[in-house]
């Protein structure tokens, strides 16, 4: 899932996600 989040780590709703 990290590298995941890295990639969409410029995306906004991904850190909600977080």
């Amino acid at each position: 899932m990290i590298q995941t989040l890295g990639k969409n780590q410029s995306l906004p709703p991904m850190k909600e996600f977080v």
